[in-house]
């Protein structure tokens, strides 16, 4: 049709977990990949909270179950492609922070995860990800964290060439040659009066998938007090505001059109290229769980940390969000948006009643370790329960039919009848009511 296929970066060519699918059919290896995806997610985040923040295992299974059974994560398996790509993303900071100490062994595996990420097809999760290590090697302090992710980039770009060339002659004669207006590269921004029904899970409704990232009442009220609690032992205070930058700069960014820098961005090379801004929300799931992680270890070794102050703004900001849900429908947005059911709410009430009582019990004096540890386990259970129940209304939970992959489509009709009796016209539109 004219089309040079093999410059789609979106089909995942040269991506190799594709090649291991494709033996089956198009519904069965679209599930595989999904889950074999979701689970490097998990395990990418389980190691990157026990490397780079030191936390014992279950904190780090917290931050886990929170980056990879999140909202951001799971909203976007319609988009295997973008899945893919996040799901690489907890490697990559992995592979960064490692290779400070021994740069000859994970600079190459950063490189080759970069390219990796290049292959699954989705450029802006690529782009997304490259400006987090950046920041994460700044907010470090490590100069030669940037030295070793400028070589693992530039070694990137290398084995990536054989997508990133035809990749780049197809841009160049596309409607992104030269990059979108700023007006397009800021399309489907995140609004405030959006944050708290994207940062607030919904039980009962879906939510449009872009703005979706929430990582529970409970997963944001362990991240709430990791980046509060006044230290952590034995890490650096550092740590937590490194991951709080993080997050902060997926919720800055994904403002978009509202916040007046990202109108500046927008006309610079890299940032003109994409649209939708929220999905740098990206890296606030990935920020907000490695918080939420350290949060847990605080809670179970030094809950004292968190202030009576602390625990006040931990409030505040859950109540927060839940009176800016309801602003919700009043949103000036391309996509239909609703305030929070009564279902909902009282979800969010209940949750934040649970971890209010079971916080306000560790910081008890009377407490010992062993309790401490209870009540850290009776958190996971509920983090875990969250957002099972959050899950319930995401697209996987409401499949489509076969008919997707194996009916005819009404254009290749359209078609077979142009070729008996005309010559086909040169440009075909084609949309499927499926």
């Amino acid at each position: 049709m004219g089309v040079p296929l093999l410059a789609n970066s979106q089909l995942g060519t040269f991506y190799p977990p594709n090649w291991l699918v494709m033996p089956l059919s198009p519904p069965d290896g679209v599930r595989v990949s999904l889950l074999l995806h979701v689970a490097w997610g998990l395990t990418g985040a389980f190691v990157l909270a026990r490397q780079a923040l030191r936390l014992d295992v279950l904190p780090s299974l917290v931050s886990a179950v929170v980056f990879a059974f999140g909202g951001h994560l799971l909203a976007h398996v319609e988009q295997i492609n973008q899945l893919q790509g996040l799901a690489w993303m907890p490697w990559l900071f992995l592979f960064l922070h490692l290779a400070a100490a021994r740069p000859f062994l994970y600079t190459p595996l950063l490189a080759m995860g970069l390219a990796l990420q290049v292959f699954t097809g989705h450029t802006q999760t690529v782009f997304i990800t490259a400006l987090g290590l950046v920041v994460y090697a700044l907010l470090s302090g490590r100069w030669q964290r940037l030295v070793i992710l400028l070589v693992a980039g530039l070694s990137a770009v290398v084995l990536a060439a054989p997508q990133l060339i035809p990749t780049m002659e197809l841009t160049d004669v596309s409607n992104r040659r030269g990059g979108f207006n700023q007006n397009q590269a800021t399309a489907f921004s995140f609004s405030p009066l959006v944050a708290g029904r994207g940062l607030l899970p919904s039980y009962d409704e879906p939510l449009f998938g872009e703005y979706t990232a929430y990582v529970g009442v409970v997963g944001l009220g362990l991240a709430l007090v990791g980046l509060l609690a006044r230290r952590r032992i034995p890490e650096r205070p550092s740590d937590r505001l490194i991951w709080a930058g993080i997050a902060a700069l997926g919720i800055v960014l994904a403002l978009g059109v509202y916040n007046p820098l990202y109108w500046w961005l927008a006309s610079l090379p890299g940032f003109n290229l994409f649209r939708v801004p929220a999905r740098w929300l990206a890296l606030f799931a990935l920020g907000a769980a490695m918080l939420a992680g350290l949060g847990l270890q605080t809670l179970r070794e030094e809950p004292r940390r968190l202030s009576r102050r602390g625990f006040a703004i931990l409030v505040g900001a859950v109540l927060l969000l839940a009176a800016l849900s309801l602003l919700a429908s009043r949103a000036p947005e391309p996509m239909p948006l609703s305030n929070p059911s009564l279902v909902t709410l009282v979800g969010w009430g209940g949750a934040l009643a649970v971890l209010v009582g079971l916080v306000a019990l560790s910081r008890s004096p009377r407490m010992g370790r062993a309790a401490r540890t209870a009540i850290a386990l009776a958190l996971t259970a509920l983090v875990v329960a969250e957002l099972f129940a959050a899950t319930q209304v995401l697209p996987y939970n409401d499949v489509t039919v076969p008919d997707v992959y194996s009916a005819s489509r009404f254009t290749a009709s359209q078609l077979r009848a142009y070729t008996a009796e005309q010559t086909p016209p040169g440009r075909l539109l084609s949309i499927s009511g499926l």
